[in-house]
């Protein structure tokens, strides 16, 4: 052969490689997303290129157009993968491609409403949660005859609300999950906002012998409000917590000195209570006279030696007297009673009844008896 020849077949042979690289079939899958929402639509369109004409086309979700709208529902709780495969015929061949898009899971939660009912300037527990992975929330509040109400984002939400109104109101929410920029269904919950009841005693310091009674009356501003009491005090017996329009309760102090019983009252409607309202009571110790007797057997026309030490300070005694056969004895009051007795032809005596006072409060009563014995005749 001619070495011009076998230039020019080289040339041929060249010119038909290159020929067949330019009409090699080649497919592309373009998305109109990267990643999915579980449920959204996409939509998936081929690009070609050296194919010829009359192309044909093939999905694996069985489409036979150049482009389909396609959408998966992933009702796991993590991403999965969906494959999407496309085979393209022309008149220079045909040619496969895939493509590979992320689904994410439908956001999935519940919904914690820790306080449903609270008082006005109280605040909210709503709690979010879900089992699927990186869940973000969005809520919006809807109140009515309240203010404190907000939207807002968070697993959590914590609000002060202020009632506007007599009575009652509410704030509904609206919370809605979200993954990226997936959403969840909306889920709704609503907290009742309820007027807070007070409380009132008819007294809110009071003082009381030992062994004394208390009766104290308890209300609120709130028809069916219950009343309750919380009692707390040392040295002193007979107190307790409960509930009830009255606090009923006989105290005894067992200390040298006044002894204090603190209540705290509230009222509650409901899941909502007032604010504390404290009642206090002094209980006094018990009061204690010590009489000192010099004798109880004295003669005709003697004086009485009777001395008394008192308990709490401040304490007074007082006395009365019974008399038999015993003239020169008489009721009164002081520190001691010296008082001259005297009997005639027989033996007599005199019964001193003593009590203690300590402001308005009297103790018990002792009795202490003197024996007159006349002297003889000489």
């Amino acid at each position: 052969m001619k070495p011009i020849n076998r230039i020019l077949l080289l040339s041929l042979l060249l010119m038909t490689f290159a020929l067949a690289g330019i009409c090699q079939c080649s497919v592309t899958i373009n998305a109109s997303t990267t990643t999915a929402c579980s449920g959204e639509s996409f939509i998936l369109s081929v690009s070609t290129s050296g194919c010829g004409t009359g192309l044909q086309y093939l999905w694996s979700t069985g489409d036979m157009n150049s482009s389909v709208s396609t959408s998966v529902i992933n009702q796991t709780n993590a991403n999965i993968n969906a494959v999407y495969t496309v085979t393209v015929t022309g008149s220079n061949g045909s040619s496969t491609a895939s493509k590979t898009i992320p689904v994410r899971p439908e956001p999935q939660f519940s919904i914690t409403n820790a306080k449903p009912y609270i008082c006005s300037q109280d605040s909210t527990l709503l709690i979010f949660s879900s089992n699927i992975a990186g869940v973000q929330y969005n809520y919006t509040a809807i109140p009515t005859d309240v203010t404190g109400a907000a939207n807002g984002t968070g697993s959590v939400v914590k609000q002060k609300l202020n009632l506007t109104t007599i009575g009652s109101g509410q704030v509904l929410y609206n919370v809605t999950p979200r993954i990226a920029n997936c959403y969840g269904q909306m889920q709704s919950t609503i907290v009742q906002v309820i007027q807070k009841p007070q409380a009132f005693s008819s007294t809110l310091d009071t003082t009381i012998c030992n062994g004394g009674t208390i009766n104290i009356q308890l209300y609120s501003d709130q028809m069916g409000a219950v009343m309750n009491y919380i009692s707390s005090g040392q040295a002193v017996t007979g107190h307790s917590s409960g509930s009830g329009n009255t606090i009923v309760q006989t105290l005894n102090n067992f200390a040298s000195d006044t002894s204090i019983v603190t209540y705290k009252v509230f009222a509650s409607t409901l899941s909502c209570s007032s604010d504390t309202t404290e009642v206090t009571v002094r209980v006094l110790p018990a009061i204690q006279v010590q009489r000192n007797i010099a004798s109880q057997q004295i003669c005709s026309g003697e004086q009485t030696d009777i001395t008394f030490n008192v308990f709490p300070a401040g304490t007074t005694v007082a006395w009365t007297v019974t008399q038999l056969n015993v003239t020169g004895a008489s009721a009164g009051n002081g520190n001691s009673i010296q008082q001259t007795l005297s009997s005639s032809s027989v033996s007599g005596k005199a019964i001193y009844h003593i009590t203690g006072q300590n402001g308005n409060f009297i103790s018990q009563t002792w009795k202490d008896t003197i024996f007159v014995t006349p002297r003889p005749d000489i």
